[in-house]
């Protein structure tokens, strides 16, 4: 980074849920110092389209580049309208309540859309895949990506996010990890679609 070199890092945990293996398979820390490390763009998708946006990426700017992928099974994820901007829709609506999420949790954010829905609370559901590439857009699109009901799920310390919206508002991995399952550390987190449900709508209330 420091010599600027077109390198591409690939690292596959990406999540606190990767590995039943608890602590030194868990990278809660590492993402946001990844994001935070100058000249690296940090990618994080969350399906096959966007790794290719993150080769294509690369090819065009010829700079580093961090490939932060998943190694747990999830659903396959079709974005509904893509960007350039860092950011793709996976749902879209009229809606000012936006999901952002990134890599293996927007599986998650697309589970809160649906209990949210059911509801009758519509909500925009946003893959953030380049955090770094988002800082660099206009003031407006920033505006509309991250509203006052903008609510961020994602398996990280998420720090860098606190530029852009209330640490309320932030579903993330708070601690050092566990050894478990994906399901049951999911749950220790605090990231299960009902419970993030049931706090989103006590917030935008």
């Amino acid at each position: 980074c420091i010599m600027n070199l077109p390198v591409i890092f690939t690292f596959s945990h990406s999540a606190c849920y990767d590995s039943a293996d608890g602590i030194t398979h868990v990278p809660v820390e590492q993402l946001d110092q990844l994001r935070l490390m100058p000249n690296l763009t940090t990618f994080r998708p969350s399906c096959s389209d966007e790794i290719q946006d993150a080769y294509h990426w690369f090819v065009d700017n010829k700079k580093p580049l961090c490939l932060c992928v998943s190694k747990t099974k999830t659903d396959v994820i079709q974005l509904q309208e893509k960007t350039e901007m860092g950011f793709n829709y996976i749902l879209k609506s009229r809606s000012k309540i936006n999901l952002v999420s990134s890599g293996g949790e927007c599986e998650l954010a697309l589970k809160v859309a649906e209990i949210l829905r059911e509801k009758q609370i519509d909500v925009n559901v946003i893959s953030v895949n380049s955090l770094e590439i988002v800082e660099k857009q206009l003031k407006s699109i920033l505006n509309k990506l991250f509203t006052e009901n903008t609510f961020v799920v994602e398996s990280s310390a998420c720090y860098k996010y606190l530029k852009f919206v209330e640490d309320k508002h932030i579903f993330k991995t708070r601690e050092l990890g566990i050894s478990g399952s994906a399901e049951d550390v999911k749950k220790h987190f605090g990231l299960d679609a009902s419970k993030i449900a049931k706090d989103i709508i006590k917030m935008i209330k």
